[in-house]
């Protein structure tokens, strides 16, 4: 007894020390997908416990998990590194579970350590680890795990109602581990020996885990993935449905042994050999279950079921995906963790054991290395995740980070592209990126195409046009090549803003408006950098000579005119308040009140809470002595304190 306490005493030192090794620099890892919203409604719920319930919570169908984010936040707040260690210690505590399942199943307590420790350096389900949000992941198998547990090893299963509840828990921290019951029945059959006992100890705990399985799906939010796949189906002919389950499952076999301890293939990319491959890693486990006896049975069960559930997600989404499916393998990966376990062990005992040791030193440092790699493409969906929520120095934080950390792992064009157009849109020289980015791809059709718009604002004329006409033939031949060369001229124009530069911002907006005469976000800006540049010249004016100050107040008057103009051809294709501000505050330095008010009117006709307009119509009404109406817009205002638009004065 001396010895199994010892035993597990030191294995659990090794499983915090390796999860140390492998997963401390997670600390250093911002958010991704979905994480914001989570940490926004943390906030939302500390004001009101009511909104955890509302409509507008970012209903996963997973409240058990959502809880305990909400317990993690009121202990250390939303902080990103906490978070992470969070994930990993929960992950590191499945990883024990499970050691602690294979031994009480039988398995000796080599294999038993050899499970969880290669489960607990699996790459193939990084992202499982790697993402706040998908805290789910862990928690749910450790909640299936401490389920199998309370069964015990007897005659009779010793925790009947504790499994239930358990497994209860886990279904709504994320309701695939509804599997765990399937395994948790072949297990208590093999025990029994006898198929209806099994039955009769397990049925009240499968109604109990179908209510709650019934409960999650209902809460879910129609946006999440599997609501997405499911409304999809009928748009889907049933055989070309059937097929695409059976290619993602084989999918899904394959990356359980090419991803397990080693990166070796694009994660992000579908290889046809893949499914090849994922057809004979079916078949094999197909047999086992067949064929052989536990642990092995068992464990390509437990590979399978925990399969399963997200055969329900469609191709289209799954292959979408830019870290590739490895979430989804989380559950599986602990079957063939067992699995590869297994083969160590017989080739300690009917081999050598020195080869054996060798070998899961091998595959531990594999381990280590691919899951450093694995870092840099989570620190890539966190870079996009950042870029798509508008926090542009974050995203490009990121993107270098991911580069630096292992640029072999990555799509390396999609970074660059991306890296590459943050960066014109603001005030750090792009050019010294777009040229690494060449030497590292000099093929790159789309990296050229961004050095085409970097030509086209070059300030020699006769360089720049013929760049310019490159661009313009593009609209006639590759229309979305043409695309990019116009936002990469529209970022450069926004970076140049930033700079305080409105000249040259201005002559890149144009240059995109000759590639793509209608584009809304180009109109827009141009308009606002317009105004930006005549509030400039007003303030030169007042320090100019009279010869010089002529030529600003023509160009003062070019400059209004035109903004007009582009706000209106703006306005025709998509009302916009910020436009409508825009054109109020231009129409109120022209002392044209009227126009202004009128202006101000339909900036708060699309958007009822924008503050700026309401003070600038106080503004002019106190000019023309009408107090009144003054003080009805500042009432007015007032009313919408409590939803106040964040507008950035113009």
């Amino acid at each position: 007894m001396t010895n199994k306490c010892n035993f597990w005493l030191v294995y659990t030192g090794l499983l915090c020390l390796t999860a140390w090794l492998c997963f401390g620099n997670l600390h250093t890892h911002l958010l991704d997908t979905h994480d914001a919203e989570a940490f926004r409604d943390h906030l939302r719920i500390e004001q009101d416990l009511l909104f955890f319930f509302g409509e507008k919570e970012q209903a996963s169908g997973r409240p058990f998990a959502e809880a305990v984010k909400y317990l993690a936040f009121l202990i250390f707040g939303n902080d990103p590194a906490a978070f992470h260690l969070l994930v990993v210690a929960m992950h590191t505590l499945a990883a024990w579970l499970l050691a602690r399942v294979v031994w009480q199943q039988g398995g000796e307590s080599i294999l038993a350590g050899l499970a969880g420790l290669l489960f607990l350096v699996n790459v193939t389900h990084f992202q499982a680890v790697h993402h706040i949000s998908a805290l789910d992941y862990p928690l749910a198998l450790c909640c299936g795990l401490l389920g199998i547990l309370a069964l015990g090893k007897r005659a009779q299963a010793e925790h009947p109602t504790a499994f239930a509840a358990s497994l209860a828990l886990g279904v709504l921290a994320h309701p695939s581990i509804a599997v765990a019951w399937l395994l948790a029945f072949y297990l208590l059959w093999q025990r029994y020996n006898n198929l209806l006992l099994a039955l009769r100890a397990l049925w009240p705990s499968g109604l109990l885990l179908a209510a709650a399985f019934f409960a999650a799906v209902q809460l879910a939010a129609k946006n999440t993935s599997t609501w997405q796949s499911i409304d999809s189906y009928g748009a889907l002919p049933i055989w070309d449905l059937v097929l695409g389950m059976v290619r993602v499952l084989w999918w899904f076999c394959g990356r359980l042994l090419t991803t397990a301890h080693w990166l070796p293939l694009p994660i992000y990319l579908q290889q046809t050999w893949e499914l090849y491959l994922g057809a004979v890693v079916f078949a094999l486990l197909f047999w086992l279950i067949w064929r052989h006896k536990d642990p092995l049975r068992a464990a390509a069960l437990a590979t399978l079921i925990g399969l399963f559930p997200f055969l329900l997600l469609t191709e289209a989404t799954i292959l979408g995906l830019p870290a590739g499916p490895s979430r989804y393998l989380y559950l599986a990966s602990a079957g063939s963790s067992l699995l590869i376990a297994a083969a160590l062990d017989w080739t300690r005992r009917h081999a050598s054991p020195y080869l054996a040791g060798g070998l899961a030193l091998l595959i531990l440092i594999s381990s280590y290395h691919g899951l450093k790699q694995a870092e840099a493409i989570s620190l890539y969906t966190a870079g996009r995740s950042y870029s798509a929520s508008g926090q542009y120095a974050t995203a490009r934080e990121q993107f270098h980070r991911a580069l630096a950390q292992a640029p072999e792992a990555l799509p390396a064009e999609d970074v660059y592209i991306r890296l590459c157009l943050l960066t014109m849109d603001s005030e750090d020289d792009p050019v010294p990126v777009l040229e690494k980015a060449l030497a590292t791809l000099p093929a790159s059709k789309n990296l050229r195409l961004l050095q085409l718009a970097i030509d086209a604002m070059l300030p020699s004329a006769e360089f720049s046009e013929k760049a310019m006409q490159l661009a313009l033939d593009l609209r006639y031949t590759t229309t979305s090549d043409a695309e990019i060369v116009a936002k990469a001229l529209h970022n450069l124009g926004a970076g140049f803003l930033k700079k305080k530069d409105p000249t040259t911002a201005i002559r890149a907006y144009e240059q995109t408006l000759r590639i793509d005469p209608d584009r809304f976000k180009t109109l827009k800006d141009l308009t606002f950098a317009r105004w930006q540049r005549a509030a400039a010249l007003i303030d030169e004016m007042e320090a100019a000579d009279r010869d010089h100050g002529a030529k600003q107040v023509a160009e003062l008057r070019q400059q209004i005119h035109l903004a007009l103009d582009n706000s209106r051809h703006a306005l025709r294709l998509r009302t916009d308040a910020d436009l409508y501000y825009a054109m109020g505050r231009i129409y109120q330095y022209q002392q044209r009140l009227g126009d202004a008010l009128t202006a101000y009117e339909q900036t708060l006709k699309q958007d009822p809470a924008y503050r700026r307009a309401y003070q600038r119509m106080a503004e002019i009404f106190a000019l023309q002595g009408d107090l009144a109406a003054a003080d009805r817009i500042l009432q007015a205002l007032s009313e919408h304190t409590g939803t106040p638009a964040a507008r950035s004065e113009r």
